[in-house]
């Protein structure tokens, strides 16, 4: 049998609690990423990361393993997504190359 409401009964006599489940805070700043005149600059990597660069096809034209924060790509013009991979986090950022 089912349990109902009725009249008469407190109002207050639930208890909601509402918080993070599964979200472990690794003390972390957020990792940021951005490309200026051929580097790619990592920031609050937090140790090693997986540095991954993709072209507008989707074709990886770089990738590599470091604890750096900035890492030199030779690259014609063109659009380009980086994804870095770190323990704590994943950040992907598009960026453009010119001439």
């Amino acid at each position: 049998m089912p349990l109902r409401s009725s009249d008469g009964d407190n109002p207050e006599r639930f208890l909601l609690k509402f918080s993070n489940v599964g979200i472990e805070d690794h003390g972390q700043s957020r990792l940021q990423v951005y490309y200026n005149q051929n580097y790619l600059y990592l920031l609050n990597t937090g140790g090693e990361v997986k540095a991954e660069v993709f072209n507008m096809a989707g074709q990886r034209v770089f990738q590599t393993t470091t604890s750096g924060n900035k890492l030199h790509l030779n690259l014609p013009a063109g659009v380009y997504f980086a994804r870095i991979i770190s323990k704590y986090q994943i950040n992907t950022v598009k960026f453009f190359v010119g001439q």
